[in-house]
């Protein structure tokens, strides 16, 4: 009867957990043409961690699924993830923000030693561009960055990591 109450546990435990990386590995594919991860942005910025955002659609349903890793004084590090099932309405506000960054200039060639770092990796049919810039908040109008800032605040304002003490503005 105990081994019974321990599968049976086990199995309640396990369930939520199966359907988070049912959701990523089906809705965030990379092989579809008009759904799927639309894009990705990951964020290091000096001092605070490493953000990661994927931006997953299907026909009925947007999501954002996000990871914070926040790195310690010694090896270790922390990583928080947040899967987050979206409105319709956030889904239009995040998809239209996302093609407003498409015109971000890829030629910036802005390069230093701290600050932030953040890579956009937008669909390109069936795969991903990859498109990083150093410390975009520094100069982001001369430098075209503005939507590209906007859409990562966007997604951690909506990713649920404030509930594990992240913070996203410098």
């Amino acid at each position: 009867m105990n081994l019974f109450k321990w599968i049976a546990y086990l199995s309640f435990c396990l369930i939520p957990t199966c359907k988070v990386y049912a959701v990523e590995a089906d809705v965030c594919s990379e092989n579809k043409l008009y759904d799927g991860k639309l894009f990705q942005l990951d964020v290091f910025k000096f001092g605070m961690g490493h953000y990661k955002f994927e931006f997953c659609v299907d026909s009925q349903q947007g999501y954002l699924i996000s990871q914070y890793t926040k790195h310690g004084r010694s090896s270790e590090s922390s990583v928080h993830k947040s899967t987050v099932t979206l409105t319709n309405q956030l889904t239009q506000d995040i998809k239209k923000q996302y093609l407003k960054s498409l015109s971000m200039n890829l030629k910036d060639d802005l390069k230093g030693h701290d600050g932030s770092t953040w890579c956009f990796m937008p669909k390109e049919a069936f795969s991903h561009s990859n498109h990083c810039v150093w410390f975009p908040e520094y100069n982001s109008e001369e430098r075209g960055l503005n939507e590209l800032i906007r859409l990562g605040g966007l997604a951690f304002e909506h990713s649920n990591l404030k509930l594990v003490g992240a913070t996203f503005s410098e």
